[in-house]
């Protein structure tokens, strides 16, 4: 806290270029992803070890802003625009980063009721909380850009994006539980916010407790669910006939988990993660809601995409969306939890509708990416948390209504899609 509180004492000015220049850092790393992690990769970064060198070549390429300028001497390989997006990246995301840690950690703008600036300053736990809150969210916002870009590039998002976005989200809501989206805040005793966890506004199931089995399992079940789906994800062959044809599926999905690169590497993960979920269990009491609160969200976020994902599948007798999504909004779930992604679903479809009817007409296209949207609307939420959780916040206190809305709202869904299934055939 010693450190943190000589930080604080920076002049402001000084602390905002701090935060502008990790923002640069982070955009040539969302450059970097968007380029080189794409499925067809273009090694345009700099950072690239396949970067295609010349001899003008030099260290000052890889320098934010200046690098880009001097890139456009390669416009006849790649194309003369290549080096504009990325510089306009660079240039958002350092002005961006700047006025986000203004907006959440200076002037604490996702607390409901608002409060004074200077009263924030004065109270260290408070600015913690808010710092830390800041910084998780930033973290957040890198992952959701570089997934954005590369689906808006080639309708993709690759694991190699979300995967470690889970897994870093997971690991910093557990490192600074009170980092976790206010879910109340009393302006005039001026305490610490109530963290958003995963049985707010109810109490903890006294079998969820750390220390206690049932909890435990629910967390593992979690992690369990999110493998499952990374292994079985977009691999399972869509069913156009009848039901002979799913012993030919299985062993078709068969083959492809046993020959896919990743099955190792998720392998490690669920055994990895495992381990580490029980040790917080046992022995961090303090960050076993954060970490329960990261899991539910991980896989609340993932199953509410995948049952659109086979409803829609089924109803067009192709993919109607790409796994990419489950996985994208399975990190968003890392980061916030599972209450913030239901908010984040059910506003989606309204950010991309505003998008997609005037492309439909324009270009008589019928399909769009929706990683950008769902990171819209995240991004939504969370800029105005204070006014939608005062909003929203009550509607969850009524325990019957949150499973009646969903089973409702797919059950409609379904129906929908069955009459345009009719409709089309």
């Amino acid at each position: 806290m010693n450190g943190f509180a000589a930080f604080l004492a920076w002049p402001l000015a000084l602390r905002l270029s701090l935060v502008a220049m990790s923002g640069l850092v982070a955009a040539a790393l969302i450059n970097w992803a968007v380029y080189s992690l794409a499925y067809q990769a273009r090694h345009w970064s700099p950072w690239s070890r396949h970067h295609v060198r010349d001899a003008r070549s030099h260290f000052a390429d890889r320098v934010p802003l200046v690098g880009w300028l001097r890139l456009r001497r390669m416009a006849a390989a790649h194309g003369s625009p290549f080096w504009l997006r990325p510089l306009v990246i660079e240039i958002v995301c350092a002005a961006g980063f700047a006025a986000w840690y203004y907006w959440e950690a200076v002037l604490g703008g996702l607390l409901h009721p608002h409060v004074a600036p200077g009263i924030i300053a004065a109270n260290l736990d408070l600015a913690w909380s808010l710092h830390a809150g800041c910084l998780v969210h930033l973290v957040l916002f890198t992952f959701m850009l570089a997934a954005s870009l590369i689906d808006a590039d080639e309708w993709n998002i690759p694991d190699e994006v979300t995967v470690p976005g889970t897994l870093i989200g997971i690991a910093l809501s557990t490192m600074f539980p009170t980092a976790s989206l206010p879910a109340a805040f009393n302006r005039q005793f001026m305490a610490m916010p109530e963290p958003l966890d995963a049985a707010w506004p109810f109490n903890w199931p006294a079998g969820w407790a750390a220390g206690e089995p049932s909890g435990l399992v629910a967390a593992l079940a979690a992690l369990g669910f999110w493998c499952f789906g990374l292994i079985v994800g977009g691999r399972w062959p869509l069913l156009r006939d009848t039901a002979h044809r799913y012993r030919l599926a299985a062993a078709l999905f068969l083959r492809r988990v046993l020959r896919d690169p990743w099955f190792p590497y998720v392998l490690g993960i669920a055994v990895a993660g495992s381990l580490t979920v029980a040790g917080v269990w046992s022995f961090a009491p303090l960050r076993w809601p954060a970490l329960l609160s990261a899991l539910l969200g991980v896989a609340g976020g993932a199953a509410t995409v995948w049952v659109v994902r086979v409803l829609g599948s089924w109803a067009f007798q192709k993919e109607a969306m790409g796994f990419g999504d489950v996985t994208l909004m399975a990190m968003i779930g890392a980061f916030v939890g599972w209450q913030p992604v239901l908010l984040i679903f059910f506003l989606a479809p309204a950010a991309a509708i505003v998008v997609y009817v005037p492309a439909m007409m324009i270009r008589r296209s019928h399909e769009l990416p929706y990683g950008p949207y769902l990171c819209a609307s995240t991004l939504g939420v969370v800029l105005f948390w204070g006014e939608v959780w005062n909003f929203a916040g009550p509607r969850f206190t009524v325990a019957w209504l949150i499973p009646v809305v969903l089973v409702g709202g797919f059950f409609m869904l379904g129906l929908c899609l069955a009459i345009l299934r009719k409709v089309r055939g």
